[in-house]
């Protein structure tokens, strides 16, 4: 083996290590709704989204947040994402993801990465991704996450209805978490828009979220 593909495996055993820690709340590392995914765009790519999310039966809006991703490298991106919800005292999330085996062409990819607040009183946490190409323009995606003190298992899946349009579901395992539906549409170059259904998955009421995604190469 060489040295490049040992690299790769200490980053995961190190990143698998870290799931002793937790976080309360999640940034926005490149995924689906819930979950990220092995998805990276290229090297000095930068994006910013702006997400809504509220009660689907009050139509309001209770949460506001602007997530921005930075891709360091093809393989590497980084992210500052901001929570202007008013009943929120943590404001500021840090997010980072690490390619550590596939690309885009590959049939099979596994990235790893960290979620934190800017809070002494949060604790980090790590996350470990793999994403299978089932068939063309469909993927699915499974990993793990420390969410409320456990190690929770995730799933997404994704499908291009037409170009430009795409359906996506994850669902992260545990009745403290959440599951959901949604689609993402371009709407220029890059433009894209993201609306979805979350659902609670002990039970309650659905919640939507729309992100507005701007890009630059």
């Amino acid at each position: 083996m060489d040295r490049a593909g040992i690299r790769l495996i200490g980053w995961a055993a190190t990143l698998l290590l870290l799931f002793g820690v937790q976080a309360k709340t999640f940034a926005a590392p490149s995924g689906l709704f819930l979950i990220p995914t092995t998805e990276f765009c290229p090297a000095r790519c930068y994006t910013v989204e702006f997400q809504v999310d509220g009660s689907l039966a009050r139509r309001t809006a209770d949460s506001y947040f602007v997530n921005t991703e930075f891709a360091l490298t093809d393989r590497i991106e980084a992210g500052i994402d901001a929570d202007l919800s008013e009943d929120n005292s943590s404001r500021l999330f840090l997010n980072g993801k690490v390619l550590l085996i596939g690309g885009p062409s590959s049939s099979f990819s596994m990235a790893a990465g960290v979620i934190t607040m800017l809070d002494e009183h949060v604790d980090a946490t790590s996350f470990l991704v793999g994403s299978l190409h089932l068939s063309k323009g469909a993927k699915g995606h499974v990993g793990m996450i420390r969410v409320h003190g456990r190690n929770r298992i995730f799933t997404g899946f994704e499908a291009a209805l037409r170009e430009g349009l795409v359906l996506m579901a994850d669902c992260i395992d545990g009745p403290d978490n959440e599951s959901s539906i949604g689609l993402s549409m371009d709407l220029k170059s890059g433009v894209s828009v993201m609306a979805g259904l979350i659902k609670p998955n002990g039970g309650g009421s659905f919640r939507y979220s729309i992100h507005l995604v701007f890009s630059w190469d």
